[in-house]
């Protein structure tokens, strides 16, 4: 890779921007680093220093937040979005790969792995933290059985019946609110209707 990278860290907690602007710094082929702490910042600053590669961790933030690093990419197909984060579900993975996002990397890596990870990104490969390959292919296996829903869903559409929070299911079953807010759209979608408030009222969801 002969060109630079401007590189923008999007992170509510300094210490997830400055840890990776720490371990980036000593990166021969980064050019730039940037910071945000809000999705208005990072709009911003990715349309004003035409920045290369996103990083950010979707569990520090809304789904609406998600949405836009997304738009992002859309009006700037060139740029890389890489997600860095300790959600290990498969659901969580499968939705980045549908996304579009162009890595999805842990949090807890060593220095080396992530400039690799990072530098193959970079250039164009798509990633995946061969430690959460697991993840991924029980999620796959999933996919293809006979039950519309995964277990996991199945167990969460039982606390929906229960007219539970997504906040609420995600201490319940000891998930992240970004995961469990994944899987509800996912069982939305699968059972044909068109938000949780419908699955409360249908007799036949509610009872079976």
């Amino acid at each position: 890779m002969n060109a630079q990278v401007r590189l923008l860290i999007f992170g509510k907690h300094e210490i997830f921007r400055k840890g990776i602007r720490w371990m980036a710094s000593s990166f021969r082929w980064v050019e730039e680093i940037y910071e945000a702490d809000t999705i208005e910042k990072t709009e911003d600053i990715a349309s004003r220093k035409s920045v290369d590669m996103l990083i950010f961790d979707p569990e520090e933030f809304t789904e609406d937040c998600y949405g836009r690093c997304i738009e992002l990419a859309k009006k700037d197909p060139s740029l890389k979005l890489v997600i860095m984060t300790g959600d290990r579900d498969g659901e969580s993975i499968m939705t980045a790969a549908k996304s579009g996002i162009t890595a999805y990397l842990r949090k807890d890596s060593p220095p080396a792995s992530l400039q690799q990870q990072l530098y193959a990104a970079a250039n164009g490969s798509y990633v995946l933290d061969e430690r959460l390959a697991g993840a991924l292919y029980a999620k796959l296996i999933e996919s293809y059985s006979r039950s519309p829903l995964s277990m996991r869903e199945q167990e969460i559409l039982e606390c929906l019946k229960h007219r539970m929070s997504n906040r609420r299911i995600a201490e319940e079953l000891n998930i992240s609110l970004y995961t469990v807010k994944n899987h509800v759209s996912s069982i939305i979608h699968k059972l044909g209707v068109s938000s949780r408030f419908e699955i409360y009222e249908r007799k036949e969801l509610s009872d079976e």
